[in-house]
């Protein structure tokens, strides 16, 4: 299940609320397919298996990346 977060709006203006597994899935469905042509589900399976490639963290990837963590928080 996706963790919950309460927080307030940060320094940069950006605030995040609680969110259901289902809306975080279909955020990362959406941002990897815009930023990195993938679907969500492949790349929660790539980065299961290690397959991410590290040079690869452009703000596109860390933008998802951030989305994965609340599915499959390390």
């Amino acid at each position: 299940m996706a963790s919950s977060q309460d927080v307030a709006e940060d320094d940069v203006g950006v605030s995040m609320g609680e969110v259901d597994e289902l809306t975080a899935r279909s955020n990362l469905d959406r941002l990897a397919r815009r930023f990195l042509d993938m679907s969500g589900e492949d790349f929660l399976r790539l980065r299961r298996q290690g397959s991410l490639d590290p040079a690869e963290r452009h703000p596109g990837f860390t933008r998802v990346l951030a989305v994965a963590n609340l599915i499959d928080g390390d």
